[in-house]
């Protein structure tokens, strides 16, 4: 069995309103598969599929993926699709999730920390890239057809005592992670990530990967037009946000596990 693992999500298919549908996704899953698999990691995909984007399936599919993660393993858990922030708390949005039953947001929506998945699993580090846009519903203010954005508030991440967990989200708050429409749309951070994961690349440790991708996506950024989108990192030995700005370094840019390979060498350090 591989010790190196990969749950790949992406959401296309919402019914529309304050959460459009997102072509752009199945790009954004097909790229990470490529790139992952090329890296030796058993890629699992998910979302995309009929009767597969309902908020509880997805989240059962997070806990079994930290549930089933071999001792020592290295866990990649990556998303692609709508995010909402509410009361304090960030989420992704899956395809059933329903703006106006603010009521039943606990339920209905995906808390995008899974630091207690992340505690009961066996794998040493897991790490969650999240492409999704940071700017989401204020359900406090939805009032029958009207809504309100606010901004994502900064992530804050509880300590998972026995493993490294890491979540990589690919904007600032209040930002959006912008793609390029067209024939062969994108997504702007996921094909950063891809470069600085890509074999060509020199960086091996989790924060030369995303430095390596805020430097390939400030290039997208000025090449396409767009506006300025800012990498964040959090970390459970780190639990407030930080941006690459300067780098990674120290406990930050750290995660006990093989990441990816380069030249026949591994580390995430």
């Amino acid at each position: 069995m591989t010790n190196r693992l990969a749950l790949v999500i992406g959401v296309r298919d919402y019914p529309g309103g304050p959460f459009p549908p997102l072509p752009v996704v199945e790009y954004d899953v097909e790229a990470m598969r490529f790139c992952l698999a090329a890296f030796g990691y058993q890629v699992k995909l998910f979302g995309l599929d009929s009767g597969e984007g309902a908020g509880s399936t997805i989240y059962q599919q997070l806990l079994n993926s930290c549930r089933a993660a071999p001792e020592g393993s290295t866990l990649l858990i990556y998303f692609s699709g709508h995010g909402l922030h509410h009361r304090g708390k960030d989420y992704l949005v899956p395809a059933d999730f329903n703006h106006l039953n603010a009521e039943a947001f606990d339920r209905l929506l995906i808390p995008i920390d899974i630091s207690a998945a992340v505690e009961d699993s066996r794998a040493k580090a897991v790490v969650l890239f999240v492409d999704a846009c940071r700017t989401g519903l204020d359900l406090d203010n939805v009032e029958v057809k009207t809504s309100l954005f606010s901004q994502w508030g900064k992530a804050k991440l509880a300590r998972a005592s026995r493993q490294k967990f890491a979540i990589v989200l690919g904007c600032s708050p209040g930002q959006f992670c912008q793609y390029v429409s067209g024939a062969e749309s994108f997504s702007l951070f996921t094909r950063a990530l891809v470069s600085a994961l890509s074999s060509e690349h020199p960086a091996t440790s989790l924060g030369g990967v995303i430095n390596a991708a805020q430097n390939e996506l400030n290039r997208l950024v000025a090449l396409h037009g767009k506006a300025p989108q800012q990498i964040r990192f959090v970390s459970e030995q780190s639990p407030g946000e930080s941006s690459v700005n300067g780098g990674i370094e120290g406990d930050r840019g750290h995660c006990c596990a093989d990441f990816r390979r380069s030249k026949g060498a591994a580390s995430i350090a």
